[in-house]
């Protein structure tokens, strides 16, 4: 098998849109966070079953996630600012303006981090500086054929 896209391999590293953040979940170290990946949706919300081929267009939403948790110097490098008032925040000791806070929505890279299972819930492990992007949620990003 080749690297190149496979949507059936990638969806397994996946969770459902409404999985919640499991109990317990481990402090990452340092300037990482976890991020709960979803799966592209299978059903439309009239309850139609999506083409397999509009589920693959689709698979770009295996690059948005969750944030689960965050590491305690994580957001917080002069490297992630945007301006005057980031730097000022983070010499205080405070995260930039703009970080994502456990239970936003996130885009990240396609290979970003390292994948892991906790309690039947799929994460990736990553460094604060793969974020991509903030985002209000995984329905705002579709593809139309």
């Amino acid at each position: 098998m080749t690297d190149e896209f496979n949507p059936g391999k990638i969806q397994e590293w996946a969770n459902d849109e409404e999985a919640k953040i499991p109990e317990g979940l481990p402090k990452p170290f340092m300037w990482r966070i976890l991020v709960m990946p979803v799966q592209p949706r299978q059903v439309s919300k009239g309850g139609i079953v999506l083409a397999l081929s509009t589920q693959n267009t689709e698979g770009h939403l295996q690059f948005i996630g969750k944030v689960a948790a965050v590491g305690p110097l994580a957001f917080r490098s002069r490297k992630l600012c945007a301006g005057i008032k980031d730097i000022l925040r983070v010499l205080i000791g405070k995260t930039v303006a703009a970080a994502p806070k456990v239970g936003d929505w996130v885009v990240h890279g396609r290979y970003t981090g390292q994948r892991c299972e906790f309690k039947n819930t799929r994460l990736i492990m990553m460094n604060d500086d793969e974020v991509l992007a903030k985002c209000e949620s995984p329905a705002d990003f579709r593809v139309y054929l």
